[in-house]
């Protein structure tokens, strides 16, 4: 996945850090006030630092992927000059 990734978005060189969790037969399960957490937390971020995946909002890889390609909406739109609008890229497939 990191070589597809890399080679998708042209980047070479090694990984400073990279983190691989799997949780076998298991979805995430959400407490009561999950979704004030997460907002915390992503008001809580860095510029530049935006938070994706299903564990914060929704379980299935549909939700993943809303959750990736709002990502990249967010991270967009910080690195956008003022006025302008950036789009994600269209996916390869």
């Amino acid at each position: 996945a990191e070589r597809e990734l890399a080679g998708f978005l042209g980047i070479r060189g090694e990984s400073v850090l990279r983190r691989l969790h799997r949780w076998a037969d298991a979805y995430p399960q959400y407490d009561l006030g999950h979704l004030e957490r997460v907002a915390r937390l992503e008001r809580a971020c860095p510029p530049g630092l935006v938070l994706a995946g299903h564990s914060y909002r929704g379980i299935g890889i549909s939700d993943a992927i809303r959750s990736g390609r709002e990502a990249v909406r967010r991270a967009l739109a910080e690195v956008a000059p003022p006025g302008s609008q950036l789009t994600p890229p269209r996916p390869p497939c």
